[in-house]
């Protein structure tokens, strides 16, 4: 039987590793020996004319193929899904892929003409189409986190005809309404945690807003660094401590990808986070035709809940559901990843391969 992995949030630093890197872990037996038929794996795939990496593990190569979009411009969640997600890949054939220009998939010849939002969408369709004819598989589970989640709902929109179901976690909707729902969450947190820095900043930045002349790309990077501060994406907690704990020591990349990876994160963020703020999914994606399935941290500062579970009551698909991790915010499936596995394996797989098989 394949491995399971509990999350273990006291990882000490392993520098060597971490240096060398570049490691996807093999899917091993009780013994730790190797599984017959199991993939772990670096893939290159030409995408788009673009060289881009996807970092691939599973049991069984027979299992569905699961592709995940990583949230934000630029910065793949990839040893996060390979440390605290293992689980995923004893059911599925979990691909990480590092979308263009993101971590190994940064190159300073790519064209800025294509970091937009259209060539993201094509790049998830191409990506799926490889992993389709490589795997043998008619259809695949399009997986997206916030960012993600955004490309992935346009993607599974676009060619429904190549996805089993549409996985969106933390999903955006409304990136005009989610400015002032976030400002909103981080002004309450920041006076709860008695925060006088944040909420001067978040004062200010509301000022900003109101009198309309500051870019709404600006105002939400700015706004969101102190939502984030004050708990947004984890509970009670920030990114910082998640980075130095998992990123820095992670074997998964080489030094040189760890450099790569913040020279992708600042050119994706440049060429692409304005196009965000033209999203509005009540108008551009009113209809699926496969079925959906939205996963939220009930405590999300970064995506208001609110307006995810506005939409998916508006939203027409063959059949949806919205499931909540109750006790994580933005980043629910790391957080709470035993609750996540059960998610995938006992509500989606379950539902949508049993309608494969009555079909």
């Amino acid at each position: 039987m394949a491995e399971s992995h509990p999350v273990d949030r006291s990882q000490k630093f392993v520098l060597l590793p971490g240096l060398l890197g570049r490691h996807v872990p093999p899917c091993v037996d009780r013994r730790g020996k190797v599984l017959p038929g199991s993939v772990a794996e670096w893939s290159c795939a030409r995408i788009g004319g673009v060289d881009q990496w996807m970092a691939i593990r599973g049991s069984n190569r027979s299992n569905p193929v699961l592709l995940f979009l990583h949230g934000e411009p630029g910065t793949p969640e990839t040893p996060l899904l390979l440390r605290f997600n293992r689980s995923l890949c004893d059911h599925v054939t979990l691909v990480a892929w590092e979308a263009r220009g993101a971590a190994r998939s940064y190159s300073k010849s790519i064209p800025p003409e294509t970091m937009t939002f259209e060539r993201a969408i094509e790049d998830a369709i191409e990506a799926t189409n490889h992993l389709r004819e490589r795997f043998g598989q008619e259809r695949i589970y399009l997986a997206g986190h916030s960012w993600g989640a955004l490309v992935g709902i346009f993607a599974a929109q676009r060619a429904p005809h190549l996805y089993r179901a549409y996985i969106g976690i933390a999903q955006p909707v409304d990136f005009a309404r989610s400015l002032v729902a976030i400002r909103s969450w981080a002004l309450d947190a920041a006076r709860a945690q008695g925060d006088s820095r944040a909420l001067r900043e978040l004062e200010r930045l509301a000022r900003l807003a109101d009198e309309g002349h500051t870019p709404r790309s600006e105002l939400f990077t700015a706004q969101m660094k102190w939502a984030v501060r004050l708990g947004a994406a984890f509970v009670g907690s920030s990114w910082v401590p998640l980075v130095l704990r998992v990123f820095f020591p992670s074997p998964v990349y080489s030094l040189a990808d760890k450099v790569r990876y913040v020279l992708g994160a600042r050119y994706s963020e440049k060429h692409l986070m304005s196009e965000a703020e033209k999203r509005d999914l009540f108008v551009e994606v009113p209809r699926l035709e496969i079925p959906a399935y939205f996963v939220h941290g009930r405590h999300d500062g970064q995506v208001p809940p609110g307006l995810t579970e506005e939409y998916v009551r508006a939203l027409e698909a063959p059949s949806k559901r919205l499931l909540f991790l109750e006790h994580s915010a933005h980043a629910a499936l790391f957080e709470e990843p035993e609750a996540f596995r059960k998610i995938l394996v006992d509500t989606i797989l379950a539902e949508t391969q049993a309608d494969a098989i009555r079909c």
